[in-house]
């Protein structure tokens, strides 16, 4: 079962796409962040991946 501030992190980075604006909105540091998305990845909570990272 996801918790429910990690859901929250979801709902926000549908809003802001960048993680550093996201962890300043939910207040969290950017590790915490990704954390908690890994984790919800990670739980197959979706059936899919949640974020598609690419490099810069």
């Amino acid at each position: 079962m996801p918790l429910i501030k990690n859901l929250y992190y979801l709902l926000v980075l549908k809003q802001h796409p960048h993680f550093s604006k996201v962890a300043s909105a939910c207040f969290v540091s950017q590790s915490t962040l990704s954390a908690g998305v890994n984790k919800l990845e990670q739980d197959n909570w979706l059936s899919e991946p949640i974020m598609f990272y690419s490099p810069l």
